[in-house]
């Protein structure tokens, strides 16, 4: 008990002379129970976001800092709620001026924490994936898919040449970024704020790999996008780029951060469907194409996506959309207009006849 009152003391002194008002008051209460809640000594939390100024320093620090980043996710996410609160009181208990101090410290104190517990792979993380693209001579442009607004309409390439090179390749691509995240402790929060995910990746490479010519009816669908189509990435961008900001400013917590994302591209993802849809647009479009543009978005989402949103999910992405069963006809059309060559039609009959085997 003698830690928590020192404690408390201590971080008193930090606000304003005349002493504590409503607004400081549940500051300091919400920040007591979310350190002791983790079990992350106050004295030594103190010391380290006032740059030793108040406090004590760790009797362990390496423990100290292990300790403490492996709860500052949930740490930051359960004082912002306190902060939150508080920006909610009534004005007779807290004006906004006090209610704004409240805001400024929370922030001085986390972005400390947040600058802490970084790891330093950090600053190449992203440059190690792109990596496992350019040393085998693709150009980014194209495979380029680390943010939540970049395009995905050419993830394989743009075209046969180079789309059968990059499924050739699918494995080395995969091994080469499962090897970097692997590398850097920070890789899964990274990819969070990417809104990648690289089982979803490597399990939609496999599929557009599996139906090579109807992935390029939807290249030549989608090189020109509709304007009702490009509504949606403008949409998508206006929605997106302030979360970015508010993230890096500790206005939202990383996780209110990947719901937001979450909710962001599900909304996309129904209304591009919905702006290519057959009818709009009937020789560019066909169904089929379509169908295996949803399901590449689908299969793109992040796990903690599908978990957090999953009765939307399980909506926006049914299998019957995805056209698997039609997809035999579809190939054997573009055949007959001279545009798939007979082996790829007996790929596609194999996989669609092991698909159907494994219903009985």
């Amino acid at each position: 008990m003698k830690k928590w009152t020192s404690f408390v003391f201590i971080l008193a002194n930090v606000f304003l002379a005349s002493g504590q008002n409503a607004c400081q008051s549940s500051f300091l209460t919400t920040l007591n129970y979310c350190l002791g809640n983790r079990t992350v000594n106050p004295d030594n939390f103190l010391y380290l976001v006032r740059d030793g100024k108040l406090g004590k320093v760790a009797d362990d620090p390496i423990a100290f800092f292990n300790k403490l980043c492996s709860v500052r996710e949930s740490l930051t996410s359960c004082v912002r709620g306190g902060v939150d609160n508080i920006q909610l009181m009534p004005d007779n208990q807290c004006n906004s001026t006090q209610k704004a101090s409240i805001v400024n410290l929370y922030k001085s104190f986390f972005k400390v924490v947040s600058k802490k517990c970084e790891n330093p792979c950090r600053s190449v993380f992203k440059q190690g994936l792109t990596k496992c693209l350019t040393d085998l001579n693709f150009r980014l442009t194209d495979y380029l898919i680390f943010s939540p607004i970049a395009h995905r309409d050419y993830i394989l390439g743009t075209n046969k040449t180079e789309v059968q090179r990059f499924c050739d390749n699918q494995t080395i691509i995969m091994q080469c970024m499962r090897s970097v995240l692997l590398s850097c402790e920070d890789g899964p929060q990274l990819l969070d704020t990417y809104g990648l995910d690289l089982d979803a990746l490597s399990e939609t490479y496999t599929t557009l790999c599996n139906y090579t010519e109807i992935y390029m009816e939807a290249v030549k669908c989608y090189e020109f996008p509709v304007n009702p189509v490009l509504a949606c990435r403008n949409a998508l961008s206006t929605r997106v780029t302030p979360l970015e900001g508010q993230f890096e400013d500790l206005n939202i917590t990383s996780i209110q951060y990947r719901g937001e994302i979450c909710k962001a591209r599900l909304d996309q993802v129904q209304c591009e469907m919905d702006a290519v849809k057959p009818g709009n647009d009937t020789d560019k479009c066909n169904a089929v194409v379509v169908g295996l543009r949803k399901q590449q978005e689908c299969q793109l989402l992040p796990k903690f996506c599908r978990t957090s949103n999953s009765a939307q999910v399980n909506n926006l992405c049914r299998e019957t959309d995805f056209k698997i069963a039609e997809r035999v006809a579809f190939t054997q059309a573009l055949i007959s207009s001279g545009h798939v060559p007979m082996g790829t039609l007996y790929v596609i009959l194999t996989l669609f006849a092991t698909a159907m085997m494994s219903f009985v």
